[in-house]
This record gives structure tokens, C-alpha cells and sequence, in this order.
């Protein structure tokens, strides 16, 4: 009984261990009023206590490679959280429903703030611990998906570049359609926003529609996106740590020529220029007249220039905060340290450091002083803007001497 024992547990142990993962996918949607349902696009996927998430694409749908005993986390601004235990399942379909508990939130609309539920423009409210959900270089790139009408959209795949965002597509042909930024009052551009630390960040209001410009005038034309930074509290001071690390890779490209297909495709050409049909009766020596190009064909020895090209790119984010404060003067401090490498092996890295430090002190009880102040340095390795040449070359060659 106990070798039959011991080969049952053996035949099984395998299948055991095949089956800890499972593949499951599915559709979310929403009620859309008239008794049906509609596909929800942007929903974060997530594995309850580990770190495996998606997002739903623009037909709600969703896949996700777990283990068979998960639980999974729907949520998205705006819609109650829902969880389901996978089980097992392989598909799981998830309606959300708009959460009726954030029309009491206050929102802060540029001149002031007033409850979600008084509101009669269209302004969208992303709170940081959203953003946060889909870590990014910059805190503009947090914001995809996170907001209806509100399109990111990135100007470059090298490292530190500024996305893109518009509020409800594009204005003008020739004009910029860049929002309005405004942080803690002040107007910022682009760049400023880019450089923040998501842990600064208290929360992000879009002013969409034309009520903007009765607050910043014609500078709101293009939409006005609020940025509210922390801010320190009375009591116990707190101190934080939050970092991240992860590697890049290049995993789909173009298909690149080997030797013996790139000599055949430059012997047709050789054919058409000479009018001969038949490829074939051309010696090599005239097909490649290049010695360097003949001794890497004849020792079979060619060159990958993607390989050459591209690597694993090693890329972290590390935020150090402290905040707190007394009845009378309070304090939020951070310094924040980005370094990401680009999959370009040459000339592509980018590296960031912030900081930022906000002072309140109640001097009387009618007089509150208050210092907003940042600092932000950012170093570019950018590479030559005929960097893709490569695609054309030969591998027919000799890249050393």
C-alpha cells in the first residue's frame, strides 16, 4: 500500500503543479440605463495581495494568467470595487456599478472647492492612489486610462520623454492643444507636471467644458487639469518609503535579412540592373564587390544589428517623505530619485531628481502663511536621430576592426 501510495502521489504531483496556474479572461460591463449593458474600457485588473494586473482594452475585454486559488480585483474611479475568486474559473464576466457614496467627495474646481454632488460642470477627479496603480516615469503617463475624455498619448519610446495629453481630442490643426496646468494655484507647464512625484500628488482635477475659461480665460481653452499636492497634518509625524524596479525588453521588431537572404536579394537587384533573368549565373564576386562583404559571406560569420542594437533595460523609482506638523505649523517634505535605461544599448537613459517641501504656519487665527517650493533636476541621454539606419545595413559586414 505504501509503494501505491507513493506512485499515485507521484503521477499526480505533476498535474498539481501544471494546474497552480490557470488562464482566465473575460468582459466587463456596466448598466447602460435602457436595461442592458455596455462594454467599460480602463478597468484595472489586479490579483488581490500580489502584484499580476491588466486593464480592460476598449470592448471591456480582459486576460490574466493567475494562480488557480486568486481573488481578483475590479475597480475603476467612479464604480464600486468588485471581487471574485477565480476557483478554478476560466472565464469571468464582471457588470461594476457606479458608486453612489463619491457624490459626497469634494472637488477642487479652480476657484475654490464644492461636493461632487453640487457640481454642474464636467470635471473628472483622479485621487493618486488610482494613478499609482500603474506605475510610470512620469505622473502624465499615470493618468492613461484613468479619466473619460482624456487621451495620453506618448511623443517618443525614449526614456523621459513628455507625453502628450489632450482633454477631448484635438481643437486646432496648427495651434497647440496643450491643457492648462495649474499646481497648488500656480500655472506650470508640461514639463513641471511630467517631472512630479506621484507620492506629492493629493489628487488631480480635469476641468473639461467651457466654464473653465470664466476661471483662467483664454489659456483654458484646451481644458485645465488641477494639481493638488500633499500637505502636512497635525499629529505624529510619518515618515515613508515607497520604490520599484523592473527590466524593459524589446520582445516583437522586424524581421531582420540574414546573410545568405540579404546576397540573394541584392543578386536580383544585380540581375535587374544587368537585364539578366536568372540570378543565379551572376558569380559573387560581382554581387558583392566589397571585400569586407565577400570575407564575412565566405567565413559565414554575420552581423546582428538588433542584437548589437537593443538590451534589457534596468529602470527604479525610489520616494522618501516625511510629513506631519503641530496645531500651529505643519510640513510635507519628499526627494524622489527616477533612473531608467533605454533598450537602445547607446545614448538612451534618463534620470530624474525631485524634491519638494510645503510649509503652513497659523500665525494668527486669522492669518495663515504658507511656502510652496520644488526642485527638479533631469539628465537626458538622447542618441542620434539617425539611429534607425540600422535597419537598412547589411549583416554582411565587420563591425570591428
Amino acid at each position: 500500500m505504501k509503494k501505491l501510495t507513493l506512485i499515485l502521489f507521484a503521477l499526480i504531483l505533476p498535474v498539481l503543479a501544471f494546474a497552480q496556474n490557470v488562464q482566465v479572461s473575460g468582459v466587463v460591463t456596466e448598466p447602460d440605463g435602457n436595461g442592458g449593458s455596455q462594454p467599460l474600457p480602463g478597468v484595472m485588473v489586479m490579483q488581490k495581495g500580489g502584484s499580476l494586473g491588466t486593464m480592460t482594452d476598449s470592448q471591456g475585454r480582459w486576460s490574466l494568467n493567475v494562480p488557480a486559488s486568486a481573488t481578483l480585483v475590479f475597480s475603476s474611479l467612479g464604480y464600486a470595487g468588485v471581487e471574485e475568486a477565480v476557483a478554478g474559473r476560466k472565464t469571468i464576466n464582471v457588470v461594476m456599478q457606479i458608486e453612489s457614496e463619491q457624490l459626497e467627495e469634494l472637488v477642487f474646481i479652480g476657484y475654490g472647492a464644492v461636493r461632487k454632488s453640487d457640481l454642474v460642470t464636467s470635471v473628472t477627479s483622479v485621487r493618486a492612489e488610482d494613478m499609482k496603480i500603474f506605475p510610470a516615469a512620469t505622473a502624465a503617463e499615470m493618468l492613461r486610462g484613468r479619466a473619460a475624455g482624456v487621451t495620453v498619448k506618448s511623443s517618443s519610446g525614449e526614456p523621459g520623454s513628455v507625453p502628450n495629453i489632450t482633454i477631448r481630442g484635438s481643437r486646432s490643426i496648427s495651434a497647440s492643444n496643450t491643457p492648462l496646468y495649474v499646481i497648488d494655484g500656480s500655472v506650470a507647464s508640461d514639463t513641471e507636471f511630467a517631472m512630479m512625484s506621484a507620492d506629492d500628488i493629493e489628487s488631480v482635477e480635469i476641468l473639461k467644458d467651457a466654464a473653465s475659461q470664466a476661471i483662467y480665460g483664454a489659456r483654458a481653452s484646451d481644458g485645465v487639469i488641477l494639481v493638488t499636492t500633499k500637505r502636512g497634518k497635525e499629529g505624529r509625524s510619518v515618515v515613508s518609503y515607497s520604490g520599484y524596479a523592473g527590466v524593459q525588453m524589446l520582445t516583437r521588431n522586424f524581421s531582420f535579412y540574414n546573410g545568405d537572404e540579404w546576397l540573394n536579394l541584392r543578386a536580383e537587384g544585380v540581375a535587374n540592373d544587368k537585364g539578366i533573368a536568372d540570378a543565379g549565373t551572376i558569380p559573387i564576386s560581382e554581387v558583392l564587390s566589397d571585400p569586407i562583404m565577400l570575407d564575412a559571406y565566405k567565413n559565414a560569420v554575420y552581423v546582428d544589428w538588433e542584437k548589437l542594437m537593443f538590451h534589457p533595460a534596468l529602470y527604479h523609482n525610489h520616494e522618501l517623505g516625511i510629513r506631519g506638523g503641530t496645531d500651529k505649523t505643519k510640513l510635507s517634505a519628499s526627494l524622489g530619485y527616477y533612473d531608467q535605461d533605454g533598450v537602445m544599448a547607446v545614448n538612451s537613459a534618463y534620470r530624474r531628481l525631485s524634491a519638494r517641501v510645503n510649509i503652513d504656519h497659523k500665525v494668527r487665527k486669522w492669518l495663515t502663511v504658507g511656502v510652496n517650493s520644488s526642485f527638479g533636476w533631469t539628465h537626458r541621454d538622447v542618441p542620434n536621430g539617425a539611429w534607425y539606419t540600422f535597419l537598412t545595413r547589411p549583416p554582411l559586414a565587420r563591425i570591428y576592426n
